[in-house]
């Protein structure tokens, strides 16, 4: 009998026969050191990205003081991370699966690298900024500006008190095209991280270790938002001219509307950062190390990887595409991920922003908040207007339900458990294409134009055109943001609970198929014989 039909190589090729799994010996993985060099250099790259991620969302409010633009162009500058995205990762997670991953993967962290430094250029091409008129009081009579927030005329009420506008001089900043670009720049290198990783610590870890390390990935991508913000908030206290103007002669203190922080050093620290994360990947082998015995008998495909030409590989992309859109189960995820990512993004994008109107926060902690009195007189904050204390309990309220339910949302199981091995890595790439084209790009863009709706009295700029928004209409910024996300949460709950009844028959199915082929091919079953 040959060695492939011998029952010591039936045993052996079990579990690739009916897991689908080109795997390693239990040996070779168990003592592998690359893989956990792998899983600690990604783990890396998930914290640096989301790092910047959450950076960038936290100096929403920064970037549209300083260029002057509405929210709506501001969710369009975020939106642009997915925009770039969109571009490649179908790509990426089908082609970058047949080449070496780790190497790929390190190409995209360095892209990341020079798209969020190149986020920062403006502030160094752009003149100091010059805050104008004010949208609060101030002890100079100069930098006052009247403001009625009890007045029904709202378009009229600010008094521009700077001096005439040069002739051709514009209106707004267009270099914030330079931040659009970087953050796209963000996105195409972002692309191949998830799939290509994700798949490939699938493809080298033991079954029951492959879901303990993609949820450590998960663990530093959520650690990594932390630090972003606190470096959000860090930055947002320093005056954006820090070490070129005299600290003491800035009139504006991060209470005032007009003030805007050093949005551009956390760019500086977080792409340095992730730079210096993706140099690393470059060093890592295709593959990781196999027992020399079993190597050639376990991965028979491995021999022709090499031979395989790019229309080779292409051929087969237009089958597997079908084989993963006719999966009923795996689009019912698809459409619940969708509606959750929306929620998510419009959380994730616009809560600093809701924080500084609903709570009265400053820049840094997040900005104050005009009241109109009972008496008809505009005051510059409740405390002004008679309220001799503050609610905090709805503060606390409102982030014990956010992170509730972003909770609640880490029990969803990858996708990649609802389809063949062979299909993980273009599921991934699927998923995320959906979620860039259906929530990532267009809820920061149509949202941050409902929130330009609800805007009471817009900034002006030297030439007397619209700028940043100055102060909101806190109610009905209330209703459309906790209106529209419990509603999307409320849908995408629904499809979870269909989805987590489809997956339990699946699996209930796939667990009497076993037993069946246990009985079929007793001889597979025991090591004994």
């Amino acid at each position: 009998m040959t060695v492939e039909g011998s029952p010591e190589r039936l045993i052996e090729a079990r579990p690739m026969e009916y897991s689908g799994r080109n795997q390693t010996t239990p040996q070779a993985k168990c003592c592998s050191p690359t893989l956990k060099i792998f899983i600690g250099l990604l783990a890396f790259c998930y914290f640096t990205k989301s790092l910047t991620g959450a950076y960038t969302k936290s100096t929403i409010t920064q970037i549209e003081r300083r260029f002057e633009i509405p929210s709506s162009t501001v969710g369009i500058i975020d939106g642009s991370f997915e925009m770039g995205n969109l571009l490649v990762i179908t790509v990426a997670s089908y082609f970058g699966a047949k080449f070496n991953r780790p190497k790929i993967i390190g190409s995209g962290v360095l892209l990341m690298g020079i798209g969020t430094l190149l986020m920062a250029l403006p502030h160094f091409i752009m003149g100091r900024y010059k805050y104008g008129t004010a949208a609060a009081h101030t002890n100079d009579p100069d930098n006052f500006t009247v403001i009625s927030t009890c007045s029904s005329d709202t378009q009229n009420t600010v008094q521009q008190l700077v001096s005439g506008c040069l002739k051709g001089e514009v209106e707004s900043s267009p270099t914030w095209v330079i931040v659009l670009f970087g953050n796209i720049l963000r996105g195409i290198g972002e692309a191949s991280i998830g799939p290509l990783g994700m798949s490939f610590i699938d493809d080298y870890a033991r079954p029951e270790n492959s879901a303990f390390y993609i949820g450590c990935l998960h663990t530093l991508g959520v650690i990594g938002p932390i630090f972003g913000y606190l470096l959000g908030s860090l930055c947002a206290s320093l005056y954006v001219d820090i070490g070129l103007v005299n600290q003491a002669s800035v009139t504006i203190t991060p209470q005032d509307s007009r003030w805007v922080g050093a949005w551009w050093l956390g760019y500086v620290v977080s792409g340095l950062l992730t730079l210096l994360a993706a140099l690393p990947l470059w060093f890592l082998p295709r593959a990781l190390p196999e027992n020399p015995q079993t190597s050639k008998l376990d991965h028979p495909s491995s021999q022709h990887k090499h031979t395989l030409s790019i229309t080779e590989i292409a051929k087969d992309f237009g089958p597997s595409l079908k084989r993963l859109l006719t999966n009923g189960i795996y689009l019912l995820y698809l459409v619940y991920s969708v509606l959750a990512f929306n929620a998510f993004a419009i959380v994730i994008t616009y809560t600093p922003k809701y924080l500084e109107q609903q709570f009265g926060q400053s820049t840094s902690k997040t900005n104050f908040l005009i009241v109109c009195g009972q008496n008809g007189v505009t005051y510059i904050s409740p405390c002004h207007a008679g309220c001799n204390s503050t609610r905090d309990v709805f503060f606390l309220t409102f982030f014990f339900i956010i992170y509730l339910f972003t909770y609640l949302h880490m029990f969803v199981r990858h996708s990649m458990a609802i389809v063949d091995p062979v299909l993980k890595s273009l599921s991934v790439g699927i998923l995320l294409l959906v979620l860039r084209v259906f929530g990532g790009i267009p809820a920061p863009i149509c949202f941050g134009a409902l929130i330009d709706s609800t805007c009471l009295k817009w900034g002006q700029n030297k030439c007397g055109g619209r700028g940043a928004c100055r102060m909101y209409d806190t109610e009905t910024f209330r209703y459309l943001f906790l209106g529209l996300v419990s509603s999307l949460r409320a849908f995408s709950y629904t499809l979870l609970w269909i989805f987590t009844t489809q997956i339990k028959r699946k699996v209930q199915n796939d667990k009497q198929m076993s037993k069946n082929i246990e009985l079929q091919y007793p001889v597979l079953c025991d090591p004994e014989q």
